[in-house]
């Protein structure tokens, strides 16, 4: 059995215009969540997982999530959202997975924050925000299959040394966090971590699954920060569109069950 998925952060559903400087953050500032569902709409797929999706501060449920899945036709989802925006005031910053399957075994897990600190241009003081995994488990045709939507700290924005000896607990929280239980697994995501391979990386983060090895950047800036792990499926193809007016590119996968 074939399945079609999409891993893709949304940057809050905001995009740039065809003559805007793609290497800067500033140009992407369109609010057009008709530009995703369109995109995402026309892989036709079974798995979507999203990072830095939207919901406003007073919303129980996503109207941005519950407008994909009604575009998409994807009646089950998740969207747990867990920090402050720094895309837009008044909103607050989540993951998702959307599916044709119905989801059980939902949850949402926060990784260990060290809280580093930066100086922006303004002179003002950021903090990392929170970062987590929301996973949940799908029946596919009375086989379970485990799924996750991952985002990491952007490590790179706060020079932040995440291979420092005194960091060996930090990975091992995020290693652990991203373990799948199911015998089949598939784990998408923004790790925030420029490389081909996480295993060469962060073996942890590889001890009981595969990932497909990225050659292409996934950021409009040249990284290869958004990763794909699978396990008990067997892995056709990946393709990185980087026509995608956003600053992450999708990345869309076909596997095996």
């Amino acid at each position: 059995m074939k399945l079609k998925t999409v891993q893709w952060n949304i940057n809050g559903g905001k995009i740039r215009s065809v003559e805007a400087d793609p290497t800067l953050d500033s140009s992407y500032v369109i609010d057009d969540q008709g530009y995703y569902a369109a995109r995402l709409k026309a892989y036709v797929p079974d798995i979507v997982a999203l990072q830095e999706t939207h919901t406003d501060e007073t919303e129980e449920v996503s109207g941005q999530i519950s407008y994909f899945a009604d575009q998409l036709g994807l009646p089950y989802f998740i969207n747990v959202p867990f920090s402050p925006s720094h895309i837009e005031a008044g909103k607050k910053l989540g993951n998702a997975i959307l599916s044709r399957w119905p989801l059980s075994a939902t949850s949402f897990e926060v990784f260990f924050n060290p809280r580093p600190q930066r100086v922006l241009d303004s002179g003002e003081i950021a903090v990392a925000h929170d970062k987590g995994v929301v996973r949940a488990v799908l029946d596919v045709d009375g086989q379970a299959l485990e799924v996750m939507s991952v985002h990491l700290m952007p490590f790179h924005r706060f020079n932040f040394d995440l291979f420092a000896p005194e960091q060996l607990s930090f990975i091992e929280d995020m290693a652990g966090k991203i373990k799948p239980k199911e015998m089949r697994a598939l784990i998408q995501g923004d790790f925030n971590l420029d490389c081909p391979s996480l295993g060469a990386l962060i073996p942890q983060f590889v001890e009981t699954v595969s990932e497909v090895a990225l050659v292409e950047p996934t950021f409009c800036r040249g990284g290869r920060f958004d990763h794909i792990l699978y396990r008990g499926l067997y892995h056709v193809s990946t393709e990185i569109d980087r026509r995608a007016l956003s600053d992450h590119y999708p990345l869309y996968s076909e596997f095996e069950l």
